[in-house]
């Protein structure tokens, strides 16, 4: 009762109030009132009562059964009507409408509840049934099997839409037909009419015929195949009211029968031809159910032999019941893949490849397994082992370094002695590009030889080989390079062009590198030697020869002509000799020098000097020699300088190089000493403004297989070995020497020291 809304149409205002006061003593929920018919019509629509009390005779245009009707075009909302009339005409109406009750005026309280329950309990009733109903025809709309009800005489009364859809036809034709008149029916097997199923049980009275297999003859002649159950239909106390036809279209499922047919057929024509052994064992019993040729040859029994046998007679019994394959197979659903010992039936056992699985046979599920005989690749997989196992201790002894990589590069293998070569663990190889700059790879060409260049790289992607290329490697070990030649080779699977992988294979020729090395180094020294020893007997030859030769000249002119000669003559033949021995003096003191130096005899005494003293000592010595050809001797070194320098060794380069400034400089001319800091070194240049050395000589200034000698300005007369100690003793003091010129303009000879 509760919660149960109502709506009161009366257009006397105070029955509208009393009944409104009723309703809601009652327990109903009024959810309005009104007096016209139009009033009422918007209420509705928008409190959706369920129950509307209706007064036939209201104000308005509309009375109660017109507004009645009008509601019930938009809802479903019960009425029961309230009138102080009873003709026959009005009631005929108001039945029109299929109202819920009448409730004549005046009226009870208890009167006016009982209708109003029966009201709402026949509305409830009502919808339960209109709810069955719908998902009644719902179910049987959508089932996929077709059903056709008759009449006692076998008139069509319903068809559900899956029926319309199998016989091909529509509702009006069907309906209100004989049902005997629409199809026909024939034994699937053999293909003769049949009386139509609901013919029968109509006229025996039988409950239920099952007919698996039909063949339905539609009206338009076409065919199908059909299962059908017919019944009869009984209305109140067991009266039979007609009968019921279910059938289900199972064409597709004969179609699939067949082709599973034809299936099993090739089925059985392919197993026989395969090499493999295919037996089928019963799920239940395991019993061997079939099996094929090629099975019957590996074990040597027949069919009918195998037939008799089970699964586990067939396995070798050291083996736990077959590993249990069968059984997993069974429990799991899966496929499984092993080995076993295939029992053969002169009790050899067989090793074979096994694998099972469920398949459907004939309908029925059943375990297959599949036996492949690898006897001879038993044989060869020990030997496969074997080989193997050599070539990995060959690989592991090998000296040479053996690196695998894969087609994008990657390093996948190494041997122990690439390991070792290139000082690196399995976690800094295994993973890594050749060209990983962590390992520092050099060519020998230089500069980091990296990318395309390198030659498992380049061996990867133009598919060639690549030889005999030498690299300079990084070993972080040791924190040196060492030296390999290496070798790269692609690999090819089977009718591919694009390598799969390469093997790169190196040796370690640091040793035979270093030896080279000094070997060439030897060589070098050797000619050294020899251009040495070529210079010294040059200078032995010839230097030495000319003074000799004036000095002969000379005294020989003076003792022939000593008194034929006046005092001006004597002086000037004794000049000649003094100047022919001291050039001699000078070329022997630069030979000993020189003779020292080369075989290490000359002391070397490293100290701090001031190189302003040494300077201001080295001009004081030569400046007699500036003074006669007029030249200005400058020197412009600060005193703070210092240099780490052989005292003796400095000053022999200074003597030597301002000397020689003065010797090919013009009189009038100027020679300068400056010094400046540079770094961790004093820069010394010994400047000239004289007549400057050809640029095509300059190379050959501190080489002594190249003799560079002239003479002077005023004739003077060199040794060639000047210019040469001092490369030499400048070298020794950890320095370098270079000189800059140009003809006629002068000459800078520079020249490095350690700072102090």
């Amino acid at each position: 009762m509760a919660n149960n809304k109502i709506l009161v149409v009366e257009d006397e205002m105070i029955i509208s109030m009393e009944l409104s006061h009723r309703l809601k003593r009652s327990g109903y929920e009024v959810v309005g009132t009104a007096a016209t018919g139009e009033d009422a019509i918007q209420k509705a629509n928008e409190f959706v009562p369920d129950l509307i009390l209706m007064d036939i005779h209201i104000n308005g245009d509309l009375d109660g059964i017109q507004t009645a009707e009008i509601i019930h075009s938009t809802q479903d909302t019960p009425v029961i009507y309230l009138t102080a009339f009873s003709d026959e005409k009005t009631l005929a109406r108001a039945k029109l409408t299929t109202p819920y009750g009448f409730i004549i005026k005046p009226f009870e309280q208890r009167e006016l509840e009982i209708s109003i329950e029966v009201a709402l309990y026949k509305r409830s009733v009502e919808l339960k049934q209109r709810e069955t109903e719908y998902w009644l025809d719902a179910t049987l709309t959508n089932i996929n099997d077709g059903i056709i009800t008759t009449d006692e005489s076998g008139v069509v009364n319903y068809v559900n839409k899956a029926a319309l859809f199998k016989l091909n036809s529509k509702k009006e034709y069907l309906f209100g037909n004989s049902v005997f008149d629409l199809f026909k029916l024939y034994d699937y097997k053999s293909r003769l009419e049949i009386e139509n199923p609901i013919r029968t049980i109509l006229r025996n009275n039988n409950g239920e015929i099952r007919n698996k297999e039909l063949v339905l003859k539609r009206h338009d002649n076409t065919t199908t195949i059909i299962e059908a159950t017919t019944s009869l239909i009984h209305f109140d106390k067991g009266k039979i009211s007609g009968a019921v036809f279910v059938f289900r279209d199972i064409s597709e499922r004969k179609t699939a029968e067949e082709a599973l047919k034809k299936s099993q057929e090739r089925y059985r024509a392919v197993v026989e031809q395969i090499n493999d052994g295919i037996i089928l064992h019963d799920i239940e019993t395991l019993k061997i159910i079939s099996s094929n040729s090629a099975y019957q040859r590996m074990t040597g029994y027949t069919e009918e032999e195998l037939e008799h046998l089970t699964a586990y007679d067939l396995t070798s019994t050291n083996q736990d019941r077959n590993g249990d394959y069968i059984s997993e197979v069974i429990k799991f659903k899966n496929i499984i893949r092993g080995e076993r010992k295939e029992r053969r039936k002169d009790g050899t056992l067989m090793d074979s490849e096994v694998t099972l699985s469920l398949i459907s046979y004939l309908n029925k599920e059943v375990v297959c397994i599949i036996v492949r005989d690898i006897t001879e690749k038993k044989k060869t997989d020990i030997l496969i082992k074997e080989t193997e196992l050599r070539y990995r201790h060959l690989f592991e002894a090998m000296a040479q370094g053996v690196v695998y990589q894969d087609s994008e590069g990657n390093i996948i293998s190494a041997n122990p002695a690439a390991y070792r070569i290139l000082g690196l663990s399995d976690n800094e190889f295994i993973g890594r590009l050749s060209i990983d700059p962590k390992w520092r790879s050099i060519h020998k060409r230089d500069p980091n030889f990296e990318g395309d260049e390198h030659p498992s790289i380049l061996a990867l992607q133009t598919g060639k080989r690549v030889s005999n290329i030498t690299l300079r490697v990084y070993h972080p070990k040791d924190k040196s390079h060492r030296w390999i030649i290496l070798e790269a080779v692609p690999e090819f699977r089977e009718n591919e062009t694009i390598p799969h992988r390469i093997f790169t294979t190196f040796t370690d020729i640091t040793e035979q590198k270093l030896t080279l090395d000094e070997l060439k180094k030897s060589q070098e020294n050797l000619k050294e030697l020899n251009a040495t020893k070529d210079k010294f007997f040059s200078i032995v030859a010839h230097d030495l020869k000319s003074p000799f030769q004036g000095l002969l000249g000379f005294s020989n002119l003076l003792a022939e002509n000593y008194d034929d000669l006046l005092d001006e003559e004597v002086k000037k033949i004794s000049n000649n000799i003094y100047k022919a021995t001291k050039n001699l003096f000078s070329l022997i003191e630069h030979l000993l020098s020189w003779s020292r130096l080369q075989t290490n005899r000359m002391e070397c005494n490293i100290e701090t000097l001031e190189l302003r003293a040494v300077v201001i000592y080295v001009v004081n010595l030569i400046t007699p020699n500036a003074i006669a050809k007029s030249i200005s001797l400058e020197d412009n070194i600060g005193e703070e300088i210092s240099v780490l320098a052989d005292e003796r060794m400095l000053s022999s380069v200074l003597e030597n190089l301002v000397t020689n400034a003065i010797k090919f400089t013009r009189k009038g001319g100027a020679v300068t000493i400056s010094a400046s800091i540079i770094d961790d070194f004093i820069e010394i240049c010994v400047s000239d403004t004289g007549v400057g050395i050809p640029k095509e000589d300059l190379d050959k200034l501190f080489r002594i297989d190249h003799t560079h000698t002239m003479k002077g300005t005023d004739g003077e007369i060199g040794t060639g070995l000047g210019l040469i100690l001092c490369h030499e003793m400048i070298q020794k003091l950890g320095g370098t020497i270079w000189v800059q010129s140009e003809v006629d303009r002068g000459t800078s000879i520079y020249f490095t020291l350690p700072k102090a």
